[in-house]
């Protein structure tokens, strides 16, 4: 369980830990004195290991899980990308001020020289508080540069080029983009920020001001490197695979057993002195010579089917061709060490919305692309898209990306004013801008969304608002629409129950938790989970309803037969992907790393973004960092709390329940949310006890809900009869 378990390499922290451990009341204090005390000790990562003089207790690793909770807070996406920390440089909504500064006079010519050979200049970089004296500065970009004919280029700003493992707080490559082609100024931030919202690995962006030796040199996007470093924050530290970037031609074609048939098609950009290209040539070998009835059982066994799907989506909804459909350019691979697998990544996507045309298509051809376009010259292939389509579960897959992004964050309405937000956000810094240093007018600059733009001898930069409403309608015609399902979320997981809880049959499986996070009820009918996208009918939910605030768990333990919410698959214990669909649409999904026994992974907080190793399992019921037997309601600061025997193996079993003041109701829900019994409603103060019978009821998993007042308290218990 590397990356997940963070011990502190020295002395210090040792008798820091075990001073928590032998004052436990006082945790909450050494936690905090502790993260303190990390900023200045070496930690490093190690691999499943326990702190030896911290007993564990019961199903829980006790004093371990209160020492360390604050300190396992390692945050992931629905992608199952780790979410990196919120980094000020790329903070949403902003405009970022850069100075450059460069001491040799003829920097310029130097820069224009250093072109082919991507060598750096030396410059001073100044931003907010850093002041960096010795920074890697170069030109970058294809086109942007070589047809670009103002000053306005873009650059790349290496900060530890001359200086070794200088960064600004982990991060040590940016681009700063000119916005070629785009007049609007926002189609690449933009692009970015849904593909984000889709899952995708990409970069993270904002824009900045540039200055160069004290001039105003344009607005520009700021945008993250995708490298080394990218790849440690989104997939862990621990890996250390090879990265590659589709470039000049990356169809993934196999073209033989020799590495340099493929030099000219891909760079590799992690690596580099091993120069092993065996994984690239050995992907392309299974994804062009496998069988069609052999794929949906072996593909996704060297790849992440999913990011692959939707990267292609997300390219041809959004008509960028100046990728891998288009030119088997500017995306990435990365070959993950910890299972083996390809993943893929998007990059340069500013000429998104129809501004990349080498085909000569009118913009109303562009608006109506077919959506299982690819590059149409001849002699052109791209078998990453020809093969994934060929499977039909992995075309419906395809086609649910595409509804999804449709009806959120690339719908008209949400996108079109989101875009009208950053412009705004940019635009007196769009005027300052001045020839020979601006591309675009600010008369252009505001023409945009409704006027097709001249980008140079017969071509043009589609009105943006318009070519979005337009393409959003042709593809409702082909592919329908999907109403979205926001409420209804996965929030914890353990893939490695030995001692947490037991189903009705007393055994200890692998489970997975869901919650209605809305206002209204949910039938569940139609939804299902799967942790293969060659299967996406794994296991499907039977027509039950989900109640608002109600968790859920089902049981992963390939055995469907012991009842409606047993999954015919299970967890991998080593890791893996898990998806909630809704039909063909993925409403939320997660991956997970390898962990210890009893360790959970879920949201925290509970039903927020980031999601981490849970301090304490709390399986059908909210996640928390105080320990079960100390729970005290479901809000911060409340005294609600229902206590109960678990599990229960006679016909009666007594319940202690605690509320402050008021009218108090508690019910039992069999695990599917159905009401069972009403076990008390009235005037709550202080405890009560309550009786319960089970004699009539049928083995299972149960929920006891006691709701005071607006709060809400739940407890899991198990009958066995």
């Amino acid at each position: 369980m590397a990356d997940r378990m963070s011990i502190v390499n020295g002395f210090i922290f040792i008798s820091f830990v075990a001073a928590c451990a032998h004052n436990p009341e006082k945790k909450i204090t050494c936690i905090a004195s502790g993260n303190n005390l990390l900023q200045s000790v070496n930690l490093k990562l190690m691999e499943n290991q326990d702190i030896p003089f911290i007993p564990h207790t019961g199903g829980y690793k006790m004093r371990y899980r209160e020492i360390l909770a604050a300190l396992l807070m390692l945050p992931a996406a629905a992608s199952g990308e780790l979410v990196p920390d919120e980094h000020p440089l790329f903070q949403a909504d902003t405009v970022q001020e850069i100075r450059l500064s460069f001491e040799q006079d003829d920097f310029w010519q130097q820069l224009e020289d250093n072109y082919s050979s991507e060598t750096y200049l030396e410059a001073e970089f100044i931003w907010e508080d850093y002041e960096l004296n010795t920074v890697g500065v170069r030109f970058k970009g294809g086109s942007s540069y070589l047809t670009n004919p103002t000053m306005k280029k873009s650059f790349k700003i290496d900060f530890d080029a001359f200086v070794e493992d200088q960064s600004i707080d982990g991060i040590y490559k940016i681009n700063l983009n000119c916005n070629f082609n785009d007049p609007s100024f926002i189609r690449e931030a933009a692009a970015y920020e849904i593909c984000r919202a889709a899952g995708i690995p990409c970069p993270r962006t904002t824009f900045a001001a540039l200055y160069i030796n004290d001039t105003y040199w344009g607005l520009y996007t700021l945008v993250e490197q995708f490298d080394k470093h990218f790849i440690e924050q989104r997939f862990g530290d621990s890996e250390n695979g090879n990265l590659w970037k589709g470039d000049d031609h990356g169809s993934l074609e196999f073209t033989g057993w020799e590495p340099e048939n493929y030099y000219g098609d891909y760079e590799l950009k992690t690596n580099e002195t091993e120069n092993d290209w065996t994984n690239l040539i050995e992907f392309a070998f299974h994804l062009n010579n496998t069988p069609i009835e052999f794929l949906p059982d072996t593909l996704s066994e060297v790849m992440d089917v999913n990011t692959a799907l939707a990267m292609l989506a997300m390219d041809n909804l959004l008509v960028n061709l100046d990728s891998y459909s288009g030119r088997g350019v500017n995306y990435y691979l990365y070959h993950l060490d910890r299972d083996d697998r390809f993943v893929f990544g998007q990059w340069d996507m500013n000429e998104s919305w129809g501004c990349f045309n080498s085909w000569g298509y009118s913009i109303s051809a562009l608006q109506q692309l077919d959506p299982y376009w690819t590059n149409t010259a001849s002699g052109e292939e791209r078998p990453l898209a020809d093969v994934l389509w060929s499977v039909l579960e992995y075309r419906n897959v395809y086609e649910g990306h595409m509804q999804r992004m449709m009806a959120l964050e690339a719908h008209p309405d949400i996108l079109i004013p989101r875009m009208e937000e950053m412009r705004d956000l940019i635009r007196e810094w769009v005027y300052l801008e001045e020839f020979p240093r601006s591309l675009f007018s600010p008369t252009q600059f505001e023409q945009a969304m409704e006027t097709n733009v001249p980008i140079g001898p017969g071509r043009f930069a589609p009105a943006l608002g318009t070519f979005i409403e337009n393409r959003h309608d042709y593809l409702v015609s082909v592919l329908g629409t999907w109403n979205p399902v926001e409420s209804l979320v996965l929030n914890e997981l353990m893939a490695g129950n030995d001692s947490t809880i037991v189903d009705e049959n007393g055994e200890y499986d692998d489970w997975i938790e869901i919650v209605n996070t809305g206002t209204e009820p949910l039938n569940l009918s139609g939804f299902r989970f799967t942790d293969d996208m060659a299967f996406p009918e794994k296991f499907t939910f039977p027509d039950t309803v989900l109640y608002p605030d109600q968790y859920m768990i089902i049981w992963a333990d390939d055995d469907p037969e012991q009842g409606s919410l047993h999954a015919n698959f299970k967890l991998d214990g080593d890791g893996e992907e898990v998806y909630l669909m809704q039909n063909n649409v993925i409403v939320d999904q997660i991956t997970f790393p390898d962990m210890e026994d009893d360790d959970s992974w879920g949201r925290w907080p509970d039903l927020q973004e980031h999601w981490v190793v849970q301090a304490y399992p709390t399986p059908g019921a909210p996640n928390s960092d105080t320990p079960p037997d100390e729970e005290e309601g479901s809000s911060a600061g409340s005294t609600l709390s229902v206590l109960c025997p678990n599990p229960i193996t006679s016909g009666s079993a007594g319940v202690l329940i605690c509320g402050t003041s008021g009218t108090a109701e508690l019910n039992l829900y069999d695990i599917s949310g159905r009401r069972i019994s009403s076990l008390f409603q009235g005037e709550l103060s202080g405890e009560q006890p309550v009786g319960l019978d089970v004699s009539l009821l049928p083995a299972g998993v149960y929920i006891l809900r006691l709701s005071q007042a607006g709060v809400m308290a739940c407890e899991m218990v198990t009958i066995l009869q």
